[in-house]
C-alpha cells in the first residue's frame, strides 16, 4: 500500500495530507479493506492536486470529499464536528446528517435514501450530565406504520458493561400493560485495555447435557466475537460482529453508514477511518505535538495509547505509565550525556538550548528506541518557542540524585503563565522525572513564551 501526498521533485513532502492510496491487493479479497484509488496525479503534472486526487480538504484541513467512497461533499459545523455527508446523484449509498447539543455531542443521526432524498431511519442519543449515552431511540420510516422504538438501554458500572436491545414501540405502549421480558436481548460486553470490544454475550443459558436426558451445566451464548488491527480494522475471518451491537474499537460506536461496515468509528471530537489510521479532521490541540502529523492517530502508537474523545491521548493502563516512568528512568541513570545536557540545577529551572551534535551524541549512546524518544521529546521541547520552566508546589530543600539535581524552592506563578498549554508528553516526562528525583515534590511544568525566541 502506497500512500501519496504533495512532494517536492526531490520527495520531500509539502504538507501530511494524504491525497491518495495504491493498493495491490484485489478488490474482492475483502470486504473492509481500502481498495485501489487508481493512478496519482502528482503536483507537478497539475496545478491544483488537492482536487486532482481522491481525498480533497477545505482550507482548515479538514476532509470535505472522498471519491472512493462515493462522498461528494462533507458539510463541517464551526466546531469541528460533521454536520452532513453527501453523496453523487448516482450513489446507491446512503446520506447522513448529524444534530448536536450545546457541548457538542451527538444527540441525533438521520439516514436519507441518497436517490429520493427521503428520509429513512432517524436515531435519537439520549446522553448524560457528562455525555454518556443512556438511552437511543429509533424512528423508522415505513410506508404503511409509523414507528417510533426505544431501542437500546445502557448498563453501566464504573463505565459502559453492556446494553438492552429490547424494542418498545413507544407510540402503542400503555402505562399498567404487563411487559414480557425477552432473554437474550440483553448484550454485556468484554473489553481489554485499549477499550476494544472483543466478545459480547447475552443473558441466555444454552443447557449441556451429557446424556441428552439431565442438565449438567450451562453455558453463555456468545454473540459475537471481534479481533483488530492496531489501528481498529476488524480482522476478516477473526470477526463475527454480533449485528445488534454498535461499539467496537476503543468502546466507539460504528458509523457503518459512511464507508461501510467497521470503516468509520465516532469517537466525539473526530471521525477515524480505521483502515488508513487517520482522523477526518485535524487535531484541534495540533500546536501542542509539532512534530507530529495533525491527522494520525493515537500518536502513531495505538498499542500504547488510547484516545478516549479523539482529543487527547492517554496511556492505555498502569503497566504503560509504569513502563514510560521507567524509560525515561533509564535515559537519566544509564546515559551520561543525555543526563548532562538535560539537567536542570540550582536556580535555573528551565531546560536550555540543546545543539544537535550534543543531540545526536546522546540518541547515539543508546540503543533503546523507546529511549530515543524521550530524548527526542525533550529536545524538541528545549528548542521550541516556549520556555518549559519546573514549579514546585512544595517548599522543600533541594533533591539530587546523582548528576540531576533540581531546585525546590517555591516560585509565585506570574499572572498569565497558566494561559499556555504545555506539550502533554513533555508533561509526563517532567513527571516521570520528579518521581525519579525524589518522589512526591509535586512539580508542575508551565510554559511561558520565550521573550527573543530563545532561552532568557
Amino acid at each position: 500500500m502506497d500512500y501519496q501526498y504533495h512532494e517536492t521533485s526531490g520527495g520531500d513532502k509539502i504538507s501530511n495530507r494524504l491525497y491518495h492510496i495504491n493498493d495491490l491487493i484485489d478488490s474482492l479479497i475483502a470486504s473492509n479493506d481500502i481498495d485501489d484509488q487508481y493512478a496519482f496525479t502528482p503536483h507537478s503534472t497539475t496545478t491544483n492536486i488537492n482536487g486532482s486526487n481522491n481525498y480533497v480538504y477545505d482550507e482548515e484541513g479538514r476532509l470535505i470529499k472522498d471519491k472512493a467512497e462515493e462522498i461528494s461533499s462533507i458539510v463541517w459545523r464551526v466546531d469541528g464536528k460533521v454536520k452532513e455527508i453527501n453523496r453523487p446523484s448516482t450513489s446507491t449509498k446512503k446520506k447522513l446528517k448529524f444534530d448536536y447539543d450545546a457541548m457538542g455531542n451527538r444527540i441525533a443521526k438521520h439516514v436519507f435514501d441518497n436517490q429520493t432524498g427521503l428520509l429513512e431511519r432517524s436515531t435519537y442519543y439520549i446522553l448524560d450530565a457528562q455525555g454518556n449515552q443512556l438511552t437511543t431511540y429509533e424512528h423508522v420510516v415505513d410506508n404503511s406504520t409509523a414507528n417510533f422504538v426505544l431501542k437500546e438501554r445502557h448498563i453501566f458500572g464504573s463505565s459502559r458493561l453492556g446494553m438492552l436491545n429490547e424494542d418498545v414501540n413507544v407510540l402503542t405502549a400503555q402505562i399498567g400493560q404487563n411487559v414480557q421480558h425477552e432473554v437474550g436481548k440483553k448484550h454485556y460486553e468484554l473489553s481489554n485495555h485499549l477499550g476494544n470490544v472483543l466478545s459480547v454475550f447475552t443473558d441466555l443459558k444454552i443447557p449441556q447435557s451429557s446424556n441428552t436426558v439431565t442438565v449438567s451445566s450451562y453455558r453463555v451464548f456468545i454473540a459475537g466475537t471481534t479481533d483488530y488491527s492496531p489501528f481498529g480494522v476488524e480482522l476478516d475471518g477473526r470477526t463475527q460482529s454480533p449485528e445488534a451491537y454498535r461499539y467496537s474499537f476503543n468502546g466507539m460506536e460504528k458509523d457503518n453508514e459512511v464507508k461501510g461496515e467497521g470503516n468509520s468509528y465516532n469517537f466525539g471530537a473526530r471521525m477515524l477511518d480505521p483502515r488508513v489510521g487517520r482522523w477526518l479532521a485535524v487535531d484541534p490541540k495540533g500546536e501542542l505535538f509539532t512534530s507530529q502529523s495533525r491527522y494520525i492517530y493515537s500518536a502513531n502508537c495505538p498499542i500504547y495509547y488510547i484516545d478516549n474523545d479523539g482529543n487527547t491521548i492517554t496511556p492505555s493502563n498502569e503497566k504503560s505509565k509504569q513502563d514510560f516512568n521507567t524509560t525515561v528512568q533509564n535515559v537519566f541513570s544509564n546515559n551520561e550525556i543525555a543526563r548532562n545536557i538535560f539537567s536542570i540545577s540550582g536556580e535555573n529551572t528551565a531546560l536550555s538550548n540543546i545543539t544537535m551534535e550534543d543531540y545526536s551524541a546522546a540518541l547515539n549512546a543508546t540503543e533503546s528506541i523507546d529511549e530515543r524518544a524521550v530524548i527526542r521529546t525533550l529536545y524538541l521541547a528545549a528548542n521550541s518557542e516556549i520556555d518549559y520552566q519546573l514549579y514546585s508546589m512544595k517548599q522543600k530543600e533541594t533533591v539530587s540524585s546523582g548528576e540531576f539535581k533540581r531546585s525546590t524552592e517555591e516560585v509565585e506563578m506570574a499572572q498569565g503563565y497558566t494561559d499556555y498549554r504545555v506539550d502533554e508528553r513533555t508533561v509526563q516526562i517532567f513527571i516521570s522525572l520528579n518521581q525519579y528525583t525524589g518522589g512526591d515534590n509535586l512539580y508542575a511544568p508551565v510554559g511561558k513564551p520565550r521573550s527573543n525566541g530563545l532561552l532568557s
